[in-house]
């Protein structure tokens, strides 16, 4: 009896069904142990996925954080509601910012333990300049609130003195009390404490003259305590204002910019170590996945070999019959062979015909669907085209420029194939209006802001015969919110614009008066050689309503007509290179300042290069629109 038991099991183990039963059971043990491994090398690389992750949402919200604080002190520094209310939606957003930020450095420091990263004495380090920065912070909050403005603070008790010294009935020399504020405004705009003595002198003299004109004692006292308390309070807010800082390189000022790029570098640092640490387990990760993989190969083939040796002749057929399929790339004029038996080679020679028959229809489907895509991929390309000859159309062609200038050149790189960049040319009798504009966006939705800016500017200068820049500028924001009706929607695009008006000068026709107006942009101009720059009004075209009491303002600068003039659009300002510096606005200049001696043609040529070698392989990051015009 023991002895059958061997040759029944080797009976059944020559039978097809259970050696094919043997070796698929092999080989889904390997795939579940690959696919298990697969799983946990998956899990693990969305934990450390997770942690770069964490680490560019605190780079960000540190950038964030930063330009809250920048806000703060360029806006709330100057609202009257915020010295009574002491609320301000900046801190309360930067609040929020700071409680994100160590949200996810706890995370980190969470998942980095799990990972054996050993960061937790950088991630402290990081919180604790953190809780430093914020009570310094703090501090300059305290210090402003203290300093005030205008009616509050020690500003607000400057003017209280000030005024009732003002309305006293004696007489005296009230241009000197003037001169003292007037010293006193120039401290408080340009931070030279030049000023603050010319003031404390302006005020002794103030004193002499009080104790010379008014001969009320009791008068006369009462109006020197008022100038005292001035003083005194000038001085005091001196101090604030110096340990506040004059700017960013001195005062409390200083250290939060110090404390803010050592939080910086420390993240940057942390940023290097997890990505060698990452690194280091990717390549671990990818070392054991590929030995798996290959052992796995290994044994299949070696499974494979076995199953190829002992099916013979049927499995040998079927195996060419499905090669020669294979090798003709699934054509439907091939199938695989019929075999004549009733075993598994039989079944499985019909399972694969099934499978065949659906691969080969799926690959007709997959190959319809390609030239549909392929076709719509054409026209769409087509329009693009036609959209971008449309575009070019409303730009000043050669003959326009040269009945404009005397000399010129365009230099316009779109960075998709429309352009959200556009410069116009408008002359009425005597006055020629030349704008550069960079309009939000670029591709296809920066062109159609570009066809809206180019139709309003003519509508105003030619329909609606407004002439001046600042007024033409003001104009065009209410048309483009108007036509965006972006005051019922939240709709922020807009354009920034460098508006020109050239007329010659009734003095002297050798010279010219040019007129700038300039929405967040800028002008560069040649004056005796020396290029010099005319900077617009830090407000956008359309958009929001943050900086709309900040109205544009017109200037002015004589010119001789050889003169030239650089319009551009900050697109080449903000490109960057290989090292991920951008070109940047001084670069710019310092180069225009070097080339504007040569002929304008001989510039284009000269700039073009300079692009193209600082960029090299870096991608265009926006439309690139620089205009050179000799009046």
């Amino acid at each position: 009896m023991k002895a059958k038991i061997p040759f029944m099991f080797f009976k059944f183990f020559k039978t097809i069904r259970a050696k094919l039963l043997f070796s698929f059971a092999i080989i889904f043990i390997i795939t579940c142990v690959v696919i298990g491994l697969n799983l946990w090398f998956t899990n693990r690389e969305e934990r450390l996925g997770i942690i770069v992750a964490l680490l560019a949402d605190t780079d960000r919200n540190m950038h964030i954080l930063n330009k809250l604080e920048k806000d703060f002190l360029s806006d709330e520094t100057i609202n009257v509601d915020f010295y009574r209310s002491g609320h301000s939606d900046y801190l309360h957003q930067r609040t929020k910012i700071i409680d994100i930020i160590n949200s996810r450095l706890d995370r980190l420091a969470k998942l980095s333990k799990i990972e054996n990263f050993d960061l937790q004495d950088n991630i402290n380090l990081i919180k604790d300049n953190l809780l430093i920065y914020n009570q310094t912070f703090g501090k300059l909050y305290e210090l402003i609130r203290l300093r005030g403005f205008k009616d509050y603070g020690l500003e607000g008790q400057m003017r209280e003195s000030i005024h009732a010294l003002e309305e006293s009935p004696y007489q005296f020399n009230m241009s000197l009390l003037l001169m003292a504020r007037r010293h006193e405004k120039d401290f408080m705009l340009r931070k030279d404490e030049e000023y603050a003595s010319k003031n404390i002198s302006t005020l002794k003299k103030l004193e002499a003259d009080i104790d010379a004109k008014v001969t009320d004692l009791q008068a006369k006292r009462e109006m020197n305590q008022l100038i005292v308390k001035y003083r005194e309070t000038f001085l005091k807010l001196i101090n604030v204002e110096k340990e506040i800082g004059f700017d960013n390189q001195s005062g409390i000022k200083r250290k939060l910019k110090k404390i803010s790029d050592t939080l910086f570098n420390q993240i940057d640092t942390l940023n290097q170590l997890v990505f060698q640490k990452t690194t280091d387990v990717y390549a671990n990760i990818n070392y054991a996945f590929f030995s798996t993989i290959g052992l796995y190969i290994v044994i299949f083939f070696i499974f494979a070999f076995f199953i190829t040796q002992s099916l013979s002749l049927p499995i040998s057929n079927l195996s060419d019959s499905i090669n020669a399929v294979i090798d003709s790339n699934f054509d439907k004029n091939n199938q695989v062979i019929e075999i004549q038996s009733q075993d598994e080679i039989g079944g499985l020679a019909k399972d694969f015909q099934y499978m065949l028959s659906k691969v080969q229809e799926s690959i007709e489907v997959i190959k319809a669907k390609s030239d549909k895509i392929e076709e719509k991929q054409k026209l769409l390309m087509k329009s693009l085209e036609y959209a971008k000859q449309i575009q070019n159309a409303i730009l000043p062609d050669d003959e326009d420029l040269n009945n404009c200038f005397a000399e010129y050149f365009a230099l316009y790189l779109p960075k998709d194939v429309v352009s959200g960049d556009f410069y116009w040319i408008n002359r009425r009798n005597d006055k020629l209006f030349v704008a550069m504009v960079d309009c939000t966006g670029h591709g296809v939705p920066g062109a159609f802001m570009s066809m809206i800016g180019h139709t309003l500017l003519n509508k105003i200068v030619t329909q609606s015969k407004i002439y001046d820049p600042a007024i033409i500028l003001e104009v065009l924001h209410l048309e483009v919110k108007e036509a965006l009706k972006q005051e019922n929607h939240k709709n922020d695009d807009g354009m920034d614009v460098a508006l020109c008006l050239i007329e010659s000068d009734e003095n002297n026709p050798k010279y010219c008066k040019l007129t700038f107006a300039g929405a967040k942009s800028k002008l560069f101009y040649t004056q005796h050689g020396e290029l010099r720059e005319l900077r617009g009004t830090k407000r956008s075209i359309g958009g929001g309503r943050k900086s709309e009491l900040r109205p544009f303002e017109n200037q002015e600068v004589i010119l001789k007509d050889s003169e030239i003039i650089y319009l551009f659009t900050d697109g080449l300002i903000d490109q960057q290179n290989e090292e991920g510096e951008k070109y940047g606005k001084s670069r710019l200049k310092d180069f225009l300042d070097e080339i504007n001696h040569l002929p304008l043609q001989e510039q284009y040529g000269t700039i073009l290069v300079e692009v193209n070698n600082f960029a090299k392989n870096q991608i265009q990051r926006d439309d690139i629109t620089l205009l050179g015009f000799r009046i």
